[in-house]
């Protein structure tokens, strides 16, 4: 298996051919023998989510339809064979999963959907909006891992969002620089001592009310210097998103220096459901959001007045291996 590469080049991993599900199966697991699941995980590539999927509704002794993500414009020719298969799962990232919940809604087509299986990047407002509208009956179950690890933490339909719990017999160190994760083999995929995961990982509280919560910020390396001023990628998105008819945001980086998290300038693209005509005054609010909400914001500005540009964009910009979102894009 690989990495999905979102921040990098992909990392190659051997993992076992179970990859210990008969362990994790006892302690989460969504699927049986009565679900009918679409896989909307990228096949190929090595990467490691559509084949997890594929493997949990074998062990499950669920249906599976291996297909991929859809285009909007596919949708109408697959309908039938949606409903003669009676999918009522789906499993993906939750950009896709709210690519395909706009696209039924779009087409008229409303599957009985009631269980869903996301992983590998955290939920925005606008993407469990969409879910709500297209799949009310539904219930969101959660993976977090990695493909060295395999997965390590679990949510099920009581969690908050974006909220997980380690699994039995995972140990996680929470650092600046990387959190570690430790467990012993005991049936899961790896034994793992102290691996560096490369992402921001704290302790949190859910509303399920069980322990070992945690929620994960983002990769270590998603901060923006702009200008010598650090700011952190979630929460400069976070403000953006706060902002009333942003649906969701991204940040690009412009500008040659010697770091990939360094710029000289950098351009906050959002997208809306708004009209067109509107965008151009909601992109002024969310320059005035992010100068008012930051510090260091204003002096760079009154410094460099190109630091900062706000561009509504019909579509963010995506990884083709993995139809993941990311926070930061460098160019």
């Amino acid at each position: 298996m690989s990495s999905g590469g979102t921040t990098g080049a992909p990392k190659l991993s051997w993992l076992p051919y179970d990859l210990g599900l008969e362990r994790q199966c006892q302690e989460w697991n969504p699927l049986d023998a009565s679900s009918v699941l679409l896989n909307l995980f990228n096949p190929g590539r090595l990467w490691g989510s559509h084949y997890y999927m594929q493997e949990l509704a074998r062990i499950s002794r669920s249906v599976v339809l291996p297909t991929g993500p859809f285009e909007q414009s596919e949708i109408p020719n697959w309908i039938e064979i949606f409903l003669r298969a009676g999918v009522n799962t789906l499993a993906g990232n939750p950009t896709t999963l709210a690519d395909f919940a706009e696209s039924c809604l779009v087409h008229k087509l409303n599957l009985p959907i009631t269980k869903i299986i996301w992983m590998a990047e955290p939920w925005t407002p606008q993407k469990l909006e969409s879910i709500a509208m297209a799949f009310p009956e539904t219930s969101l179950w959660g993976n977090y891992g990695a493909v060295e690890t395999w997965v390590m933490g679990t949510s099920t339909p009581k969690c908050t969002p974006n909220v997980l719990h380690l699994l039995p017999e995972h140990i996680v160190e929470c650092h600046d620089s990387g959190a570690l994760i430790s467990r012993k083999s005991n049936g899961w995929a790896i034994p793992l001592l102290r691996y560096n995961l490369g992402d921001r990982v704290v302790p949190s509280q859910c509303k399920c009310g069980r322990g070992r919560a945690i929620r994960v910020l983002g990769r270590i390396g998603d901060t923006v210097s702009l200008r010598s001023a650090i700011f952190r990628a979630e929460e400069i998105l976070e403000i953006v998103r706060s902002v009333s008819g942003v649906s969701d945001a991204q940040i690009v980086l412009s500008g040659k220096t010697e770091k990939n998290t360094s710029a000289s300038s950098i351009t906050i693209c959002f997208t809306t459901f708004y009209e067109s005509r509107h965008a151009q005054l909601l992109g002024e609010t969310v320059r005035r959001q992010l100068v008012t909400s930051f510090v260091h914001m204003a002096s760079i500005l009154t410094k460099y007045p190109d630091a900062l540009h706000v561009k509504c964009v019909d579509n963010l910009i995506r990884v083709d291996r993995t139809n993941k979102t990311p926070m930061i894009i460098h160019r």
